[in-house]
C-alpha cells in the first residue's frame, strides 16, 4: 500500500509539474511570428535600405534602445556583428527590385535564441538616409515590447517609409 501511495504521489507531482510548465504558453515569451517587411512605394528609385530585426532583453535591450544609429550602422560594427553571430539579428536589404522580405516563424536561428525566449523587445532598425533623431526619438528604430498578451496575431507587418518605420498590428490597449 505504501508503495502504491508513493507512486500515486509521484504521478500527481509529475502531472502538476507538466501543467505548470504550460502556464506561460499564452504569453509571447515563446511565440514565433512571421514578420513581413515592405519598402514603402514612395521611397525614391535606386534607394537601398538595410533593415535589421533584433530580439533582445534586459540591459541589452536598453543599450540598443539608447545607442546612436550612426554607431549601430557603422561599417563592421562589432556590436552588430555580435548580434548576427548569436542569432539575435536577422537582416535584409530592401530596394525597388526587392521591396519585400519575410522573417518566418519557422526561422529557428532567430526565434529560438535565448534572449527571445527570456522576454524583452523586438527591434526594427532601418538605415534610412537623410533621416535622424527628432524630439528624443529616432524614426529609424522601432522597439516593440513583448509583454504577455500584447499581440492578437502571429504576423507583424513592418513598413519602411522615407521618414521612418511603422508596424501593425498595433499593440493592444493596456487593460
Amino acid at each position: 500500500m505504501k508503495r502504491t501511495l508513493a507512486a500515486s504521489r509521484i504521478s500527481v507531482l509529475v502531472l502538476v509539474a507538466f501543467v505548470m510548465s504550460g502556464v506561460g504558453c499564452a504569453s509571447t515569451a515563446y511565440k514565433k511570428f512571421d514578420v513581413n517587411i515592405a519598402l514603402d512605394s514612395s521611397t525614391p528609385a535606386g534607394t537601398t535600405v538595410p533593415v535589421d530585426i533584433i530580439a533582445l532583453g534586459g540591459d541589452r535591450a536598453a543599450e540598443l534602445e539608447s545607442m546612436q544609429m550612426r554607431k549601430y550602422w557603422a561599417l563592421n560594427d562589432p556590436y552588430r556583428a555580435g548580434l548576427l553571430a548569436s542569432g539575435e539579428l536577422w537582416t535584409v536589404e530592401l530596394s525597388a527590385e526587392n521591396p519585400t522580405a519575410k522573417l518566418k516563424a519557422s526561422d529557428a536561428d532567430f526565434w529560438n535564441s535565448k534572449t527571445w525566449k527570456s522576454g524583452g523587445k523586438l527591434f526594427v532598425m532601418a538605415y534610412i538616409r537623410g533621416v535622424g533623431p527628432s524630439q528624443g526619438r529616432d524614426p529609424r528604430r522601432r522597439s516593440i515590447d513583448r509583454t504577455p498578451e500584447l499581440w492578437d496575431q502571429k504576423v507583424i507587418d513592418v513598413t519602411v517609409t522615407p521618414s521612418g518605420i511603422t508596424y501593425s498590428p498595433t499593440e493592444k490597449a493596456a487593460r
